[in-house]
């Protein structure tokens, strides 16, 4: 076809192109060549340096496989080895446990050992069931009075280990034990109790009032027929524990031999007022508690003056508190999780739990003796109230120094009875002197002044009780007057039984010179003279009391 120029131009650049393009295909070619013949001789290089290093390779892995074998050799001998020391050391713990069983035999051997050489018998040496197998075949060679202090059961060799006496020695052999251990005989068998005295309200000396035992303890047979007063140092010298094992180096007292112990025990009332010592306690005295336990515990106490206790309970997780008034001598009863509380002193709670023993335990007897004051003795202290308490105080005051601050001062009451009967003696002795005293001042003035009362009194008598009698010739004797003297009588006066009280009425006498004095005796009221009938003829006057008469 036809082409124009155009077209032309852009075939002749195409072509020019092409030219260009070729050019450049040829010389990346040419590179592409030199590259491939780099390549080459790398990958030769390389290809020598593989094959060495797959001859390197080789030995290593024949070295390799030789490692492992010896691996493999030493790990099975490594196998072996801990295998057989697993072994030794199960040996050796058992060789360990060995040693600590047969230490731990020495050491109980040895504490065995150590608690002979103390005398006591060891469970280590004869463990129970021996001990029961032991007492089994002794119990069969006792007498018939003669018994053990309890069972021969496992349940009860702990009693025989806490009282059996022990003495050991050693043979070539063995070990031996001598074993003692006390009998039960007949009649020997005692209850022991500790007297603790509890101060007890009196109304008449408004005091507490305390009994104080002869000793601490009181040891009753099992009969109830004889008893024993023991002191401490007595019970030191038993052995004490569960029972107390004592000689027999006391004496029993039949209970018809009363003492104060003996008698609060035996409810002899009468004889423990007369046995018993008693003290008046001041007014400030230590409180006394005695805990009674068991399934239903209570306190016994003893208190100076009235105190309010706080009782605090926890019931299902509440808090509840209540006051109380305690006064004078009484019991309180405890709850379970409650607490007693004042201002002096905090009583705690008790548990719950109890346990059931064959032994009896502690228990509280509390003598019947209704008043500790008797009845002769309060009449002595109500006799004179104010004596009792003036000699009450004294001797509280007396005690009071002479005790040490320590130790509460006291005062026994036959002190203070005695006291009283010393001071109404005294009184009663006193009395009389001021008496006697009082007597002879009074005589003594009586006698003094009789001249200046005797003629009023023998007046006064003879105006009471008046009299007629005639005067003996005796009784007045008249002595002749040195001049004449006449003597006017009244002779009005027959029917009066006495004269008037004055003179000039009774009688005148005239006289010129002094008369001389007539003698007479008057007699008085207290020995009456018979009455005696005037002689016919004959006139005669009466005096009064005090006065003389005159007869014709």
């Amino acid at each position: 076809g036809i082409a124009t120029t155009q077209q032309l131009q852009e075939v002749h650049d195409t072509v020019e192109g092409i030219k260009t393009r070729e050019g450049d295909v040829i010389h990346a070619v040419q590179k592409q060549f030199t590259y491939l013949k780099s390549v080459d001789e790398t990958v030769s290089q390389n290809a020598v340096g593989l094959a060495a290093v797959a001859r390197i390779l080789k030995n290593v892995v024949s070295n390799a496989l030789k490692i492992q074998k010896t691996w493999n050799d030493t790990t099975r001998n490594l196998e072996n080895l801990i295998s057989y020391r697993a072994n030794i050391s199960r040996v050796m713990r058992e060789l360990d446990f060995m040693a600590v069983q047969l230490q731990q035999s020495v050491m109980r051997l040895q504490e065995g050992l150590e608690t002979s050489a103390t005398g006591r018998l060891s469970s280590v040496l004869i463990p129970p069931h021996n001990l029961s197998m032991i007492l089994q075949q002794v119990i069969l060679k006792l007498p018939q009075d003669v018994s053990l202090i309890a069972g021969f059961t496992i349940d009860n060799m702990y009693i025989y280990y806490e009282v059996a006496k022990v003495q050991a020695y050693a043979t070539t052999t063995a070990i031996r034990l001598v074993v003692r251990i006390p009998l039960r005989g007949a009649d020997r068998v005692m209850t022991l109790f500790r007297s603790v005295p509890l101060p007890a309200y009196s109304e008449v000396l408004k005091r507490h009032v305390q009994i104080e035992p002869e000793t601490l303890y009181l040891a009753v047979t099992e009969n109830g027929q004889y008893y024993s007063l023991l002191t401490t140092a007595d019970l030191q010298r038993c052995k004490l524990g569960i029972f107390a094992i004592c000689e027999a180096t006391f004496p029993f007292i039949h209970k018809t031999r009363a003492s104060c112990s003996s008698a609060l025990y035996f409810g002899q009332a009468e004889l423990a007022h007369d046995l018993c010592r008693k003290h008046i306690l001041n007014e400030n005295f230590n409180p006394a508690w005695l805990q009674a336990k068991g399934p239903h515990p209570f306190w016994i106490y003893s208190l100076p003056s009235p105190t309010v206790v706080t009782k605090k309970c926890k019931v299902n997780g509440t808090t509840q508190s209540s006051n109380l008034e305690l006064s004078h001598t009484g019991t309180l009863t405890e709850d379970t999780h409650c607490q007693f509380y004042s201002e002096a002193f905090v009583l705690l709670p008790v548990s719950d739990g109890y346990t059931n023993v064959t032994i009896t335990g502690s228990q509280i007897f509390l003598p019947h003796l209704p008043e500790l004051i008797s009845p002769r003795e309060r009449d002595q202290l109500m006799h004179d109230e104010t004596q009792t308490h003036r000699a009450l105080a004294a001797l509280e005051t007396i005690a009071r120094r002479s005790s040490p601050n320590q130790q509460q001062s006291y005062v026994e009451l036959r002190e203070l009875l005695a006291t009283m009967a010393s001071n109404t003696t005294t009184t009663s002795q006193t009395t009389w002197v001021y008496v006697l005293v009082t007597i002879s001042i009074i005589l003594s003035l009586i006698i003094l002044t009789s001249r200046l009362w005797q003629r009023p009194i023998i007046t006064l008598i003879q105006k009471i009780f008046p009299r007629r009698t005639e005067p003996k010739s005796n009784d007045i004797e008249m002595k002749p007057m040195s001049t004449p003297t006449a003597t006017v009588i009244d002779p009005e006066s027959n029917n009066c039984p006495c004269c008037t009280e004055d003179r000039s009425e009774l009688m005148g006498v005239t006289t010129s010179h002094p008369a001389t004095p007539l003698q007479m005796e008057v007699e008085t009221a207290s020995k009456p003279a018979p009455t005696v009938q005037p002689r016919t003829g004959e006139r005669v006057h009466f005096a009064q009391p005090g006065k003389f008469q005159l007869r014709k």
